[in-house]
């Protein structure tokens, strides 16, 4: 009996987890939305259909390399995130330098924020980041 009552209890929660996970979600029109700028283009990945012919051309209207500067201080193994500011680039390398390094427009290394360890104002592990460009404040994660 108590067996029962247990599969019965998992099979409640498993269909009230249905539904609620199956609800449908709203989509964000940015065309009403103050949050963007014009000059971005807005991209509801989440909720396009597939197209089998998407070309990078038809997104951007340029496009302009940046070679970044490799020093004893900047070696980037991945990027797994990248902010650019009016005359920086920000690069996370969370897997393998496990750090944030700021390059100027034009790809010369500037510096690496913060350094690793267990200290103030150190970290062991930065997951992400973001820029408060107003401010002029970095926030690590």
């Amino acid at each position: 009996m108590k067996y029962l009552k247990s599969k019965t209890t998992i099979a409640i929660f498993i269909v009230v987890l249905l539904t609620f996970s199956c609800k449908e979600k709203k989509r964000f029109n940015s065309e009403k939305s103050e949050q963007f700028n014009e000059e971005y283009l807005y991209l509801d990945l989440d909720h396009c259909s597939r197209a089998s012919n998407l070309r990078m051309s038809s997104l951007f209207s340029s496009v302009k390399l940046i070679p970044l500067q490799i020093t004893d201080n900047s070696i980037i193994g991945t990027i797994d995130n990248l902010q650019i500011t009016d005359d920086k680039l920000f690069v996370l390398d969370k897997i393998n330098a496990n750090s944030l390094f700021v390059f100027d427009i034009k790809g010369k290394f500037l510096f690496k924020v913060g350094n690793k360890g267990l200290g103030p104002g150190e970290y062991s592990e930065i997951s992400d980041f973001t820029i408060d460009i107003v401010n002029k404040f970095i926030f690590l994660l």
